[in-house]
């Protein structure tokens, strides 16, 4: 295929602060190519290069081995072999994401409005978006925070195609989408367990949900009835990586630390990402357990571990040093030269709710 070898091209490129607008249409060109990425950078933008490079470094000789080894592969829609990531600057300029995957691009690029299948910004690719990265660690785009946030994207893809994609290519058009629940939190999950859990911030979105608990469901809309919250995600990363653990976990090869071993947790939720059950039942399914059940187990551990208050030790990535589970008495935590703490709330009762 002669365009694919093009070193320039043009992208949609969905407008991450008004996802109904018109997307952008940017030309791009090709930076770098390996067997396993091809990486595209605006044409026109000049890019710091040295902190592209450090991100790319992470992503190809850590992130991409261990997403493939916990979750799977993602469809190979363009047939090339690999996965294309683009480095695009109005995801900076936009200010409200660090990067995306975008479902649409697995299916036709079709621009009749009057089409049942009316898909008019499909790059027809497998591609995860992300963000320019900088070389400032305490600025949102830092290069270790996007090569998490690739991680985080990829998993996205990943998911998509075991739980949805994979059923319509064999012909069921009704096959469901995760529940966003559940999509969110494998993903921060993923960045948990490939050994990004702080440098992608996790470690704030699991603050905000321990310092008010009850404002957030695991499960449902939020008590200021956003389906979709920091909080939220936060308090399924704890859920699902307690499951995890719970499972059997992973370990890590001594002579190659970048290689993960399975231990009965990595099963667990590639049980999870290719059932077909879409929300909450999927991880009681994929376990073996009915999910409230589990939920109580985890309730029940929490007080077992952190009731002396002491904060408990966590287990961590020998290769980057990360946390790789979260515990709601982790103590006081280093993030990025600032100290957080991280501890289960005293319980809150609402008047009049249970």
């Amino acid at each position: 295929n002669t365009i694919e070898n093009k070193s320039e091209k043009k992208f949609y490129i969905v407008n991450t602060k008004n996802q109904i607008a018109e997307p952008h249409y940017i030309s791009f060109k090709k930076y770098y190519s390996s067997d396993n990425i091809d990486v595209w950078i605006p044409k026109k933008t000049l890019i710091d290069t040295v902190f592209l490079d450090l991100c790319i470094n992470e992503v190809e000789n850590i992130i991409l081995d261990r997403v493939l080894k916990i979750f799977g592969k993602a469809a190979d829609i363009d047939k090339n072999g690999k996965i294309t990531i683009i480095f695009t600057q109005t995801i900076n300029d936009e200010k409200k994401a660090l990067g995306f995957f975008n479902p649409a691009d697995f299916f036709k690029n079709n621009k009749d409005k009057n089409s049942v299948l009316y898909n008019p910004s499909s790059n027809e690719a497998d591609i995860i978006y992300a963000a320019i990265p900088s070389g400032n660690p305490s600025d949102n785009y830092y290069y270790k925070a996007i090569a998490a946030t690739i991680g985080h994207e990829l998993t996205h893809a990943v998911s998509f195609t075991a739980k949805t994609y994979s059923r319509i290519i064999e012909g069921n058009l009704e096959a469901g989408r995760m529940d966003v629940f559940l999509d969110e939190g494998l993903s921060h999950l993923s960045e948990n367990l490939i050994g990004y859990g702080f440098s992608g911030g996790n470690i704030k979105f699991f603050n905000k949900f321990l310092k008010d608990t009850t404002a957030y469901s695991f499960c449902k809309n939020s008590a200021a009835g956003l389906s979709d919250s920091a909080g939220q995600r936060g308090a399924m990363t704890l859920f699902l990586s307690w499951c995890f653990w719970k499972k059997g976990g992973m370990d890590w090869d001594v002579d190659n630390k970048v290689n993960l071993i399975d231990k009965g947790g990595i099963s667990f939720l590639k049980e999870l990402i290719n059932s077909e059950y879409t929300g909450w039942e999927a991880i009681g399914y994929a376990f073996g357990t009915p999910t409230d059940t589990l939920f109580l187990e985890m309730l029940d551990s929490i007080i077992q571990s952190c009731n002396n208050k002491e904060s408990v030790s966590c287990k961590k990535d020998p290769l980057t040093n990360e946390a790789v589970e979260f515990l709601p008495c982790m103590g006081e935590i280093d993030y990025n030269g600032f100290k957080i703490t991280i501890s289960e709330p005293e319980p809150k009762i609402k008047e009049g709710d249970v």
